[in-house]
């Protein structure tokens, strides 16, 4: 009986050890989110422009709508 309760008692703790976290791995986990983070405010960036280039090509192939809109804005 001793023996058995001992190996559940041993198994237990073996469970919660694995189940902690350690500094390794909130290092690691904090390091891919900044990598995430990096990688979407660069997607961010290349979509922002490419939003201007289109932007400025529409204006350069029609530069009177262009100035029609300016002139509503204000």
């Amino acid at each position: 009986m001793k023996k058995t309760f001992f190996l559940l008692a041993s198994l237990a703790g073996f469970a919660s050890l694995t189940a902690c976290d350690s500094k390794t791995e909130n290092r690691m986990e904090d390091q891919a989110e900044k990598v995430e983070l990096h990688a979407e405010m660069a997607g961010d960036s290349v979509l922002a422009r490419q939003a201007r280039e289109v932007r400025d090509s529409v204006d350069k192939a029609d530069p009177k709508d262009n100035e029609d809109t300016t002139q509503d804005a204000q």
